[in-house]
């Protein structure tokens, strides 16, 4: 009878973080996966950013979304871009995977960049940029337990929640310029298409997603012989999809081989609601950076506002082609 009434209890607590989970999908539904580490993520907010490195590189990371929830949402993100010399032009790949409530619910995207390089004048060079997707998003049930599915409740008839997926197809547009080689403006629109990425019968269009990115440069060379360098690199981010819109606003400090960074972030009513602390670590070619985001307002009784962790990696690879193209590239953070 104990274990009985103990069952029934676990069951209860699964079918409750269910809705919960039906209710947080629902209401983050038309929203993106967020990244802190915005710069380290440069072809997810922008796919005129691929390709404008002087050398191919391999960028991934991972987001642990508010720990205090058990697997409440982990994002996880691999790309690789290179430039194209001979035609001005850079291309990217990438892959997303943003999965919900231990893999209830996952979305899973496949992206192409592509960008084309200009110079308007000596101090002005552009980048255009298009990107085409394939994406599929699904529900899982495997393990989700509803009270009536319990074994001793055999009188009731038991009631399943069936798996479900979809793919569809997306499209994004961007613009990256950089003006004196130290000022660098980003501006991006996802969703061009706004898919219909409903699960059921009722339509569901994702809404657009506007991005704008602006980061400057101020470098301090210090030592006896200047050997070293201190690079600044304070910038701000505003991103918009349907109603939700938020602000980051800080900077980096990049003193090889370490780099530090902090960054305030703005809630839906432009009020500042978290900080975000960063620190990462640079050899050779590889980098790797971790951040954490610490919530400034006090929610002490709901424990789905926990702040995130954030790890992302870099790799530049070594490129022989002499005829690459230079004139668009992006900041060294």
């Amino acid at each position: 009878m104990i274990i009985q009434k103990i069952f029934k209890q676990l069951s209860f607590y699964k079918a409750v973080l269910v809705v919960l989970l039906i209710q947080v999908c629902y209401f983050v539904e038309g929203q993106d996966p967020m990244f802190s580490q915005f710069m380290f993520k440069q072809l997810y907010f922008n796919p005129a950013n691929a390709g404008t490195t002087e050398n191919p590189r391999l960028m991934g990371g991972y987001r642990n979304q508010w720990p205090g929830m058990e697997n409440a949402f982990s994002t996880y993100y691999l790309t690789y871009d290179q430039n194209i010399g001979n035609l001005k032009s850079g291309i990217g790949f990438s892959v997303l995977r943003d999965a919900i409530g231990n893999s209830t619910f996952n979305v899973t995207g496949f992206d192409f960049n592509y960008n084309y390089q200009t110079e308007l004048s000596k101090e002005i060079n552009i980048s255009f940029g298009i990107s085409a997707s394939m994406y599929q998003k699904s529900r899982n049930s495997q393990n989700i337990i509803l009270p009536d599915q319990s074994p001793f409740d055999v009188g009731n008839n038991p009631e399943f929640i069936t798996n479900v997926s979809k793919w569809y197809p997306d499209f994004g547009f961007g613009i990256y310029s950089i003006y004196k080689n130290r000022h660098w403006v980003s501006i991006a629109v996802h969703h061009l298409n706004q898919p219909d990425v409903s699960l059921n019968e009722t339509p569901f269009r994702y809404p657009m997603r506007f991005t704008f990115q602006y980061v400057t440069e101020y470098t301090k060379y210090v030592g006896k012989f200047t050997e070293k360098k201190i690079i600044f690199h304070p910038g701000v981010i505003y991103q918009q999809q349907s109603r939700y819109n938020y602000v980051s606003l800080g900077g980096n400090v990049n003193y090889d081989p370490l780099t530090y960074g902090i960054w305030l972030r703005s809630d839906n009513n432009f009020m500042v609601e978290s900080a975000i602390l960063l620190v990462g670590y640079s050899l050779s070619n590889f980098r790797i950076t971790y951040s954490y985001d610490l919530r400034l307002v006090n929610f002490s009784k709901n424990l789905i506002n926990n702040g995130a962790h954030e790890v992302t990696f870099q790799i530049d690879f070594k490129y022989n082609d002499q005829k690459k193209m230079r004139q668009v590239k992006c900041p060294k953070f």
